[in-house]
């Protein structure tokens, strides 16, 4: 998995990612890699990564044919509410991380950590085909400033 790449490696491969947009959108050598990546609408390797981590939708409403080891790695913490209409479905592991460095690179940790973040009309997303068009719009205009 790419996510526990050091980011030089996911560099190179976001470097083959750029010129492959570039030739697909007939752009010039030194054009930006980053107008190819919006025009063709491709996420950068870090946000995709982000993107095929963040299946935790299917454990949080227990899509099928999720594997029960991922089931049986996550549990949902009680509602959250700082007020009344900001309540929040968190999701927890059992997977504690102490290091910095290493803990937060932790597949169950970035789970965690990425899913918390959504915003909760994303987290509650009524389908899987929705939420995950939703995803990815939220993370294009994330990484592309939209």
């Amino acid at each position: 998995m790419y996510f526990t790449l050091p980011d030089y490696s996911r560099s190179q491969i976001q470097t083959v990612q750029n010129s492959c947009a570039k030739c697909l959108t007939g752009a010039r050598r030194f054009d930006s890699a980053k107008e190819a990546l919006k025009t063709l609408h491709w996420l950068p390797v870090k946000a995709r990564v982000h993107f095929k981590i963040l299946f935790a939708y299917k454990i949080f409403h227990h899509v099928p044919n999720t594997p029960m080891y991922f089931q049986d790695q996550f549990y949902i913490q009680d509602r959250v509410c700082v007020t009344r209409s900001s309540c929040k479905n968190l999701l927890s592991c059992h997977h504690s991380s102490r290091l910095s460095t290493v803990g937060d690179r932790l597949f169950y940790v970035a789970v965690v950590t990425f899913w918390n973040s959504l915003p909760t009309d994303l987290q509650s997303s009524s389908s899987l085909s929705g939420f995950k068009s939703a995803l990815k719009t939220h993370i294009f205009r994330l990484y592309f400033k939209c």
